[in-house]
């Protein structure tokens, strides 16, 4: 999408003018409650969300799955707290969405996962530093739909923020609105008016070298100061924070049980989320001994921004990708000499460049990415034990040692570090 016009420096008036020529509508307060929560009625309402998700985790009744699960809840109420609570539409500010520690719907080890909350009626200001990194994708969301697969028709515009024209120094302005400020001539993007939020990805191939963007957001036409808000409010958001935790986790549960229904055991298909455009998304599942492995063979585009793949568990978690070599992206791969791509998913090191670490876990699922490629191939699988491994190889596939694998996962270790997590 075009970003129209060019930068202008008198932004302080910008925001009285957008002030001034806007008088916001507030939604009418509800009628105040006779009884507003108390700590025992949110507990309540957190033990009954993790009674009704656990029935939908894979091996509920194995105590490490269990723990796992009730890890997940823990992540959950941190992620909600923030994107719920800690921020709200008139006081925006990007926070974590998704990462190694809120680890839920296969989150991908090459981006940073940010977002915030908006009101699609008012004016935004978005300032900041564009990074080095691959690309950042920007989207303007409405609410939340409980079905991932359906969320397509709640994603509104988007544009690259690596694209936005700046300063030499990578500076960037840019507003949000349904309407063009008049007589601003600067970075513009239309903001849908059934907006609820906007979406960041910031996606990196060398995790250690490129830099993430650094964004920060306004609200200009509401004032900047912000009052204590009233009992009602505050619990209207902590019942926000709770209503978030039953729903989110169960989905994502959800969606691994229809991995299983259609049976993507040691294979993968294509998977329609439609969420991100541009991109297609490859899904299935590994189940592996101790002793195999599972060979996946792909061709690669001819042309692409972006591609990866990724490991994690049946509980829709990335297997723990700053420690362990869990994911491979485009730049991280060694092809064959044949152009292809062969990755090799085992839980004990195979001694090969393109290995991905379960982790510990024998069964999983595999996640890849192709972002605006020129195709989007899908890999065969073939399921080996791990003493016949080089015979399913290309005969130059060369050998990793233990201290070069040692190495380059301290270096992975830093560049997970090294990028803004918080």
């Amino acid at each position: 999408m075009t970003v129209h016009g060019t930068l202008k420096g008198k932004t302080t008036k910008l925001a009285f003018a957008v002030f001034a020529s806007i008088v916001a509508a507030s939604p009418a307060m509800a009628e105040t409650p006779a009884k507003l929560p108390d700590w025992p009625d949110y507990m309540a309402a957190l033990s009954a969300a993790g009674k009704d998700g656990i029935a939908g985790v894979y091996k509920s009744g194995n105590p490490q799955d269990r723990q796992e699960a009730w890890q997940i809840m823990f992540g959950e109420i941190a992620r909600g707290f923030l994107s719920y609570v800690a921020v709200d539409p008139d006081h925006p500010e990007f926070v974590p969405t998704y990462n190694m520690d809120f680890n839920i719907a296969a989150p991908n080890p090459d981006y940073i996962y940010s977002g915030t909350p908006l009101n699609g009626k008012g004016v935004y200001r978005l300032r900041g530093l564009k990074g080095s990194n691959r690309f950042t994708f920007m989207q303007v969301t409405g609410p939340a739909m409980s079905d991932p697969k359906k969320a397509a028709s709640s994603m509104f515009n988007f544009f690259r923020l690596d694209q936005v024209p700046g300063g030499l120094d990578g500076s960037f302005e840019l507003i949000l609105s349904a309407k063009r400020p008049e007589g601003y001539t600067g970075n513009w993007q239309f903001l849908d008016p059934n907006a609820t939020g906007m979406f960041m990805r910031s996606v990196a191939y060398d995790w250690l070298h490129e830099r993430d963007p650094v964004v920060g957001i306004e609200r200009l036409d509401t004032p900047v100061r912000r009052e204590r808000p009233s009992a009602e409010a505050t619990a209207a958001k902590l019942q926000s924070l709770v209503d978030f935790v039953k729903r989110d986790s169960a989905v994502w549960w959800k969606h691994m049980a229809d991995l299983q229904s259609r049976n993507l055991w040691n294979r993968i298909g294509v998977e329609p989320w439609g969420t991100f455009p541009g991109q297609v998304y490859l899904e299935g599942l590994y189940r592996i001994a101790d002793d195999e492995a599972l060979v996946l063979e792909t061709s690669v585009p001819d042309k692409c921004l972006y591609w990866s793949f990724l490991v994690g568990d049946m509980q829709f978690r990335t297997a723990d990708y700053a420690s362990n070599q869990a994911s491979i992206n485009g730049a991280q791969a060694r092809l064959d000499s044949d152009g292809k791509f062969r990755m090799v998913i085992a839980r004990r090191d195979p001694g090969v460049p393109n290995w991905l670490d379960t982790a510990g876990y024998n069964e999983g699922v595999i996640q890849g990415r192709w972002n605006t490629c020129s195709s989007a191939p899908v890999p065969t699988a073939k399921l080996v034990k791990l003493a016949d491994l080089r015979s399913a190889l290309p005969a130059d596939t060369p050998s990793v040692s233990a201290e070069e694998r040692d190495r380059q996962l301290r270096d992975r270790l830093l560049g997970a570090q090294m990028r803004r997590k918080w």
